[in-house]
């Protein structure tokens, strides 16, 4: 049977632009200060989409109808430890060995857990937790000041342990819901990555009011799964973690915008063994555009005017770290193997094939359908 990932209301679709206008300001901090902070950004975004004028007319090419393939059942299981590489290399092993410890702490209750030094301490928390497990991150933190002695860490439970408990198994069945509805096992890193992007447009909101009004200690990623909605720092580490669940190495990176210097966050992915920018926020209410997937550095720099190169990569403790994080060449994201898409607005993907049908709009605002084979460029 031919496998096909549909959008789910295409009707919907011819009354949205192709490209929304994204204003967003967001400060980094620049050192840790308290552990119910996420230290990526704090935002302050607003989203302006525009509307096409609605068209009952569709062109010659539209496609037919096709059934999407039963989903098989628990073919992806929860991952206590999931971590970008890029982590392990910018930040260092005993960053990466200290956050597997606190994990394995957390989860049996414990109050102290193994770590080498009191830097380690003072930096694991924000970094990885945040990151990589988004619960425990809500509701766990450390205290700074006092919390390491003798090669033991301290935790604070925010909440008592048993209701903590009880959270992490509703965020695990809640995460595997995720994946096995929008994805299947023989799926490649691109349409995990692709039918998640199309995931949160299909089922997540843009928070204006936060975007207005929280701080830090309000905004996480653990929120974008339990009230669907949220804002770029948020949405971005969600995305990246739900790649990682899926086992696609993904992170964050944070940049500030050239003629504004407004500051965003967006996600960062290997797909086929190549880096790309992709970025969430931007497809939540703007009509599947493909614009913000799988961008190369020129397209990230067109597209808003952020520039990769000034970028920073997972962390955004920019002036405390070695080459103060900011994005190393090596990372550049050079491919544009999927600059036609950008074009575009998604509507199916036939896996069977191997080919991604989307759309554009012709003078009339009426949908002109096209083809892309991505199957040459997987391996």
């Amino acid at each position: 049977m031919k496998k096909v990932i549909t959008m789910k209301k295409i009707e919907s679709i011819i009354s949205i632009a192709l490209i929304a206008s994204l204003v967003t300001g967001c400060s980094v901090t620049s050192t840790p200060t308290d552990t119910t902070a996420t230290y990526y950004t704090s935002a302050i975004e607003t989203i302006e989409t525009s509307t096409a004028a609605e068209s009952s007319e569709t062109s010659e090419t539209e496609p037919t109808e096709s059934t999407p393939r039963a989903k098989k059942e628990g073919h992806y299981k929860f991952k206590d430890h999931v971590f970008p590489e890029y982590m392990d290399e910018m930040m260092g092993k005993k960053i990466h060995e200290a956050y597997d410890n606190y994990i394995d702490a957390v989860l049996a209750g414990e109050d102290y857990f193994d770590c080498a030094d009191q830097q380690t301490y003072d930096w694991m928390i924000g970094q990885c937790a945040y990151a990589c497990y988004p619960v425990i991150a809500r509701y766990t933190g450390t205290a700074y000041a006092d919390g390491f002695k003798n090669g033991k860490g301290m935790i604070r439970y925010d909440l008592p342990k048993d209701e903590l408990k009880q959270k992490i198994e509703e965020f695990k069945t809640m995460i595997e819901g995720i994946l096995n509805e929008t994805l299947e096992d023989d799926y490649s890193d691109f349409e995990k990555a692709l039918a998640l992007y199309i995931y949160f447009a299909d089922n997540y909101t843009y928070d204006y009011y936060a975007a207005d009004n929280f701080l830090d200690s309000d905004l996480w990623a653990y929120r974008v799964f339990t009230e669907k909605t949220g804002i770029c720092q948020e949405f971005s580490v969600a995305y990246s973690y739900l790649l990682l669940q899926a086992g696609v190495d993904a992170t964050v990176m944070s940049g500030r915008r050239s003629y504004d210097q407004a500051s965003h966050q967006w996600s960062y992915a290997t797909i086929n063994g190549k880096y790309y920018q992709i970025d969430p926020t931007y497809v939540i209410g703007n009509g599947y555009t493909l614009f913000y997937f799988l961008m190369d550095d020129n397209q990230r720099t067109e597209a808003d005017t952020y520039v990769p190169a000034n970028s920073i990569l997972c962390n955004a403790y920019a002036t405390e770290t070695k080459k103060g994080f900011k994005r190393d060449s090596k990372y550049d994201c050079t491919d544009t193997s999927y600059q036609e898409i950008w074009k575009g607005n998604f509507d199916s993907m036939d896996t069977d094939n191997n080919i991604l049908r989307y759309f554009t709009w012709d003078e009339d605002f009426n949908p002109v359908y096209h083809t892309f084979d991505y199957g040459a460029l997987e391996n």
